[in-house]
């Protein structure tokens, strides 16, 4: 249920699975030699490798009251491996709904597919332009990615919240790097998203 505060509070909300009891975390990878193959069970999702690995990742909203103006949203990922050298990774708003347990390179659920397979379809399956990028800094440690501008648009609900795909940036190294899924033995690696907002 929406967090409820007098107007003009800050708060700050930590969504991760099992966490304050956030329950709902969607994220998988996809994999070019795998097309029809669904890795939503995994302990940890992989990207990278010249793009042969792509994750998709979904945050549950309704924690956030929709009168909320964003102040910060921070995605977080904790890195638990790497193939050996540092890639820069894009963060792009997914266009279309996207059942996360049936996603594959090939499809966005078991009945729909991609608009170009892999995701790469800039009119109907993610933005051309991403919204963030980084470059990977080590193992062992978190990794944060800049959601402000598009999470208050998920709130305000005037665009839909259908999540977002990471994907290798170019230059594109062959090296892949591992985080940690929704599914983590771990509690506290599991993908965070740390929004504060004050109410309007």
């Amino acid at each position: 249920t929406a967090t409820s505060a007098p107007s003009g509070s800050q708060v700050t909300v930590i969504l991760q699975v099992g966490s304050n009891g956030y329950v709902r975390g969607d994220d998988t990878q996809r994999y070019i030699y795998q097309p029809e193959t669904n890795y939503c069970t995994l302990d940890v999702l992989k990207i990278g490798e010249r793009r042969r690995y792509v994750i998709l990742m979904r945050f549950d909203l309704s924690a956030i009251p929709a009168n909320a103006a964003i102040l910060r949203s921070t995605l977080s990922l904790y890195s638990t491996g790497w193939g050996g050298a540092e890639i820069p990774l894009d963060v792009f708003r997914l266009l279309r709904p996207v059942t996360f347990c049936e996603a594959t390179w090939n499809r966005a659920s078991s009945t729909t597919p991609w608009g170009t397979v892999g995701c790469e379809n800039t009119s109907t399956d993610r933005d051309s332009v991403p919204m963030t990028t980084i470059t990977t800094s080590g193992l062992n440690k978190w990794h944060a990615f800049d959601l402000t501008n598009v999470t208050q648009s998920w709130v305000d609900r005037t665009l839909p919240n259908y999540g977002v795909a990471l994907q290798q940036g170019y230059p594109a190294a062959n090296s892949g790097y591992y985080f940690a899924s929704s599914q983590h033995s771990n509690q506290g690696l599991r993908p965070k998203l740390e929004i504060t907002y004050r109410t309007r």
